[in-house]
């Protein structure tokens, strides 16, 4: 297999054999990247049970998004060989790093940390591993831990499977899935005595496998063991292990509770949450850090094996010359490597938490909660440990965007007005609210809302001039003048998320192209606070970068970048000299980062959000039937598109960890991928008018470019090119031509060009997106930027029109029909689907939406249905790094 290449994985070496496959060291040769190619092996091929554990072990991993779970890029068969390719480790197997010596109890510690915390997110998605063992887990160079194989995972009771591998084969002492009680899952000396007996299992079984392998890491034996198989088992259901501090002397008392917790018998007697586990174990690591808990001292492992009787005198004199070898060790200078950052819950009440602001000591986080009843965003201040936050607000509107002033004494921040925002005062510890000013009436626009001047008399915020241009201002707080410091082009979304330098001699900020991508740009003020010069880019990400913050000694940004429900936290130098570094072991989903001004803590926000899309009966005979939740899973769909004879939809998912387009039947069954670029968002599929191709946007090369592909699958052909951003593509009812959206002439505009490429050719020149063709191609409806209305102007190009419909926004979709258009409206706190009739131009309410619209539209080509992609459920929570550097 070595030099082989299947699709596009070029195969370098071999890294190790299992029972299931072969995985090898491989080369993405599109995306330039190291990947891990495990392929099944080829005496397995005929064995449908096999086949069926290795799809499952792709499934239930790519499902997983977590720095300490390895990720997935792609499953898929070629030349009849099924392979998973996933992120390359470098490193050992945890198995390997235990048969070398030991360190300190920390840096033990820092793992098993590590390890709970995966396990925790898995069990949080509902997946049991049923299969932890030191072979299974992968710790880097740099001491991160990378948790591998899901391919007995299974999903817990709350969440099934569609289907499960029942199988009851034995290879090397792997007891083959089958997730029904009465079959034997697992590696044996690892698993629960509830596994041993064959009983039905629930993350809880998890936390006993992870005990046992604790045992062993400090250890340096197995827990249980026997002659045989049936001893092995015998022993797990009945016996008790030896206590530790007999193998291992110096083990913390502490730390042998904790494993003994872990390892009871009753799984009602365990950690009944692995996150439980992992807060006892990040307690003894910080108490071992400051010196309170004893180290585990350096000394050979024993081989996994029957544990010996040993004499007392040999065992003391070894242990004697380990300890007089340590101490010579120690008084060695030597440089300590830095362990990777370790985030833990700030928050974790129900609905949403946001928008963190740290106060001036550090000790404080100013934040928004829409509240137990998650039904008005509101103000809070929550003391670093302390369990119960102090609500500041208590308006019947949304507030949000807290920023604490320099001297501590307050936060300002925005409260939510039908047109435009109110900037508004509180004292920190709750009080009289004082009215500041206005602001842009946006509350979607990421990144934080309001930032101070580091002499207090300045806040700065987005605001928006009558000719559409969003740039940000200075608002001050003596005299309530405003400033103006940007001045994006009125095409664009405009700048967002001011962050100013601890000087305040820079302000660094986002400035919004399209909806999803955004770049850093640094505009340099003077001591008065005015703009000097024109605005510097410093991110060329292409992507959604929004939130920046400054670490304290002005040097670093830390932000937020990706797509939404793909965010993560990056962190690059002020100056823009080196390109960024993504922060791997925190930040994962992560966005709003805000960091203390000593620059020992980091606060951030971590999202969970599931789209969906609905499907909504628009008939006049069935205006009051229910809608349907069409396609939906626990990731995200949108942007769907019908076919042209209504039998097939398309949409952009992640489902599969990666944006890509799937196609569907009608009725949302017979999902499949369609694409599989592995990463970069995909999305906005629309079909030619003889179903035989499909449109769609993608940044698979860096820019946003549009691609087609034969809906019945084959290989993309990119038809823009460039440094320009194209979006959005909708064919032409004749199929001579695509329409999307670009910025190659500087603001965005609506283009077209022939699906074969080529040329191309602008349509407006004061404008313009997600441009739509009337029924009878003469026209193209579109929708600006930070403008609201339907527009629409002739096929060819010619003077563009407004039509009377202020309620449709620039972010809203619609659908064109042959006598009317379907749009989103959001008037007065309701969101309606309403009709423009084009003839008349009167607008009709059709259905109040109770959940929050996102992108996608479309109807049916007999007009029957309407697909609209919902916000189901949006989640966040505060995430907190302790010690971050």
């Amino acid at each position: 297999m070595i030099g082989r290449t299947i699709s596009q994985y070029k195969i370098l070496e071999e890294l190790g054999q299992g029972g299931m496959g072969v995985v090898y060291k491989a080369r993405d040769t599109r995306l330039n990247r190291l990947a891990a190619l495990k392929i099944l092996r080829s005496d397995k091929i005929g064995n449908q049970e096999s086949k069926i554990r290795f799809v499952q072990e792709a499934q239930t991993a790519s499902a997983l998004n977590h720095p300490n779970i390895i990720t997935i890029y792609d499953i898929n068969s070629e030349n009849g060989l099924d392979y998973i390719a996933m992120e390359f480790v470098g490193g050992q197997t945890l198995e390997e790093k235990m048969k070398s010596k030991r360190g300190l109890l920390t840096e033990t510690l820092k793992l098993a940390v590590q390890i709970a915390d995966g396990l925790a997110a898995a069990h949080t998605a509902g997946i049991i591993h049923r299969d932890l063992k030191p072979t299974n887990i992968m710790v880097t160079d740099h001491g991160l831990v990378k948790i591998l194989d899901f391919g007995l995972a299974k999903l817990s009771d709350s969440r099934k499977l569609d289907s499960e591998a029942d199988s009851t084969l034995v290879d090397q002492g792997q007891i083959a899935p089958n997730t029904e009680e009465g079959t034997i899952l697992g590696t044996l000396a690892y698993m629960s005595p509830e596994q041993a007996e064959a009983k039905r299992i629930d993350p809880r079984s998890d936390i006993f496998s992870f005990g046992s392998l604790l045992y062993e890491m400090i250890t340096g034996q197995r827990p249980f063991y026997g002659e045989t198989k049936v001893s092995t088992l015998t022993a797990i259901i009945r016996d008790e292990p030896k206590p530790m501090r007999d193998l291992s002397a110096s083990t913390p008392a502490e730390m042998e509770r904790i494993v003994s917790r872990c390892m009871r018998k009753d799984p009602e007697r365990r950690f009944q949450h692995m996150s439980e586990a992992k807060i006892a174990l990040d307690d003894l690591r910080q108490e071992s850090e400051s010196g309170s808990a004893h180290s585990i001292h350096p000394k050979e492992l024993a081989p996994l094996r029957k544990p010996r009787l040993a004499w007392f005198w040999p065992a003391a004199l070894l242990v004697a010359a380990v300890l007089a070898l340590a101490a010579w060790v120690l008084r060695t200078p030597t440089v300590a490597s830095q362990p990777p950052l370790m985030a833990i819950p700030f928050t974790t009440y129900p609905g949403s938490e946001g928008q963190p602001s740290f106060s001036p000591d550090g000790n404080q986080v100013a934040f928004t909660w829409d509240g137990e009843h998650e039904n008005n965003t509101d103000i809070y201040v929550k003391l670093v440990g302390s369990p119960t936050p102090l609500r500041l607000t208590k308006d019947p509107r949304d507030d949000y965007g807290p920023a604490w002033s320099p001297d501590g004494r307050s936060i300002a921040f925005l409260r939510h007005s039908a047109s435009r925002n109110e900037i508004l005062l509180i004292p920190a510890l709750g009080g009289p609210e004082r009215r500041l000013g206005e602001s842009d009436g946006a509350t979607n626009i990421p990144g934080p809302k309001l930032a101070w001047s580091p002499d207090g008399k300045w806040l700065a915020t987005r605001d928006c001039s009558p000719q559409g241009s969003c740039g940000l201002v200075l608002l001050s707080l003596e005299t309530g003048e405003t400033r103006k410091l940007t001045s994006p082009s009125v095409g664009m979304l405009g700048d967002s998320g001011p962050a100013f330098s601890p000087d305040g001699r820079r302000l660094v900020f986002s400035r919004n192209i399209l909806t999803t991508v955004a770049d850093l740009y640094e505009l340099n003020l003077n001591a008065e606070f005015i703009p000097s010069g024109e605005p510097k880019r410093l991110t060329f990400l292409n992507s959604w970068t929004p939130s920046p913050a400054w670490t304290p000694d002005g040097s670093e940004i830390v932000f937020s970048a990706g797509q939404w429900g793909t965010l993560n936290l990056w962190k690059m130098a002020a100056t823009g000299s080196m390109k960024p570094v993504r922060l791997s072991s925190v930040g994962e989903g992560g966005s709003h980062p805000a960091i203390s001004k000593n620059g020992a803590r980091l606060v951030y926000e971590k999202e969970t959000t599931d789209l969906n899309i609905w499907r909504f009966d628009v008939s006049e005979t069935s205006s009051q039937s229910a809608p349907e939740k069409l396609i939906a899973s626990t990731r995200m769909e949108h942007t769907p598109a019908y076919s042209p004879d209504g039998k097939k939809i398309a949409y952009s998912s992640n489902i599969s960890g990666s944006w890509e387009i799937w196609l569907c039947d009608a009725d949302g069954s017979n999902s499949s991928q369609l694409t599989a670029f592995g990463g970069p968002f995909t999305r906005f599929p629309t079909w030619s008018p003889d179903g035989n191709w499909i449109a769609f946007d993608s940044r698979a090369d860096a820019d946003a470019d549009i691609y087609v592909i034969r809906s019945q699958g084959g290989k993309p052909r990119r038809l823009t090119k460039g440094a320009s951003l194209n979006t959005e593509p909708a064919w032409s009812k004749d199929g001579k031509f695509i329409y999307f959206s670009s910025n190659q002439s500087g603001d965005a505009q609506l283009w077209k060009m022939a699906p074969s490429g080529g040329d191309v050719q602008q349509i407006t020149k004061n404008g313009g997106r997600a441009g739509l063709e009337s029924f009878d191609g003469q026209f193209l409806y579109y929708s600006r930027m930070n403008a609201k209305g339907l527009w629409r102007v002739p096929a060819t190009g010619g003077e563009e029109t407004l039509f009377n419909m202020p309620s449709l926004d620039s972010m809203s979709r619609f659908a064109v029909g042959k006598q009317g258009a379907y749009f989103i409206s959001r008037e007065k706190g309701e969101t309606w689907i309403e009709f423009l009739n084009f003839a008349s131009l009167n607008t009709k309410q059709i259905r109040k939406l109770t959940q929050p619209p996102h992108m996608g539209m479309s109807l049916s080509p007999d007009e029957r249905w309407l697909l609209i992609t919902q916000i189901d459920q949006h989640l966040s929570d505060l995430m907190l790094v302790e010690k971050f550097r």
